[in-house]
């Protein structure tokens, strides 16, 4: 029989810094005018410690690291962007000192394209995941990995109408 509860931390501190970049490179002469560059960089420290554990931990499900990158165009009701996220490891499961379940970190590709056909009316497309990023888990140490989800990318077509 295992029982199992959920129980708060003992306490936790967490650190971190942001920072931001976008820009429309609107100083280009046309059609190049609606090409644009949004990037984001976030470091995250943080410590936290649980009932009947002495280790300090990181807070869970918290990167330390996260960043994303995206190569914009917007014009004449059209926008096309594809982005680059990064995510590194993080805490997912206690189990025990050393057996810890994480999960790894994880780049990922995704495309997007809209247009407006009215003011009201907009059709877009989504592709995810282009490169086919697995999402993988490890106990303790990267190489031993207890799960791993392969995915293709994923796709979707819809029309959006605000009222």
């Amino acid at each position: 029989l295992v029982v199992t509860r959920p129980e708060n931390a003992e306490g936790a501190e967490l650190l971190g810094v942001e920072v931001n970049y976008q820009q429309q490179f609107d100083f280009l002469p046309a059609p190049f005018d609606g090409l644009g560059l949004s990037a984001n960089y976030t470091l995250v420290d943080s410590e936290t410690t649980v009932f009947g554990r002495r280790d300090v931990l990181p807070f869970f499900r918290q990167s330390d690291e996260l960043a994303n990158a995206a190569l914009f165009y917007e014009r004449g009701g059209f926008e096309g962007r594809i982005t680059v996220a990064y995510r590194s490891p993080y805490l997912e499961i206690l189990v025990a000192p050393g057996r810890d379940v994480y999960v790894a970190e994880r780049t990922q590709v995704d495309l997007r394209v809209s247009y407006n056909l009215t003011d009201r009316l907009q059709l877009n497309a989504d592709l995810l995941n282009l490169t086919g990023e697995s999402l993988r888990t490890y106990s303790g140490d990267d190489r031993r990995v207890t799960s791993e989800e392969r995915y293709s990318y994923s796709g979707s077509v819809g029309l959006s109408y605000r009222f």
